[in-house]
């Protein structure tokens, strides 16, 4: 179930392009012990994680770090 610009939390799953690779990828936002990149759950306390916490549905976000990354947020909802 998908909301209209839904504050990004722990919990939400998020769809995203990335501008640089002109591609787009889905994670879920998830605690430190729950991380597991390659299946696609980031902690909130990764670079790409603490960037996406608060923001919403329609925004971009900068990511810091060894090379700086440009996501949109195409997609917003919650595990269900």
């Amino acid at each position: 179930m998908a909301f209209l610009n839904m504050v990004l939390s722990i919990g939400s799953i998020v769809v995203l392009f990335s501008v640089e690779r002109n591609c787009e990828f889905t994670y879920h936002i998830v605690g430190s012990f729950e991380a597991d990149p390659k299946n696609g759950k980031i902690s909130d306390s990764s670079p790409i994680g603490a960037a996406l916490l608060g923001a919403r549905e329609g925004e971009e976000v900068v990511v810091e770090g060894a090379r700086e990354q440009n996501l949109q947020i195409k997609k917003v909802s919650r595990a269900k």
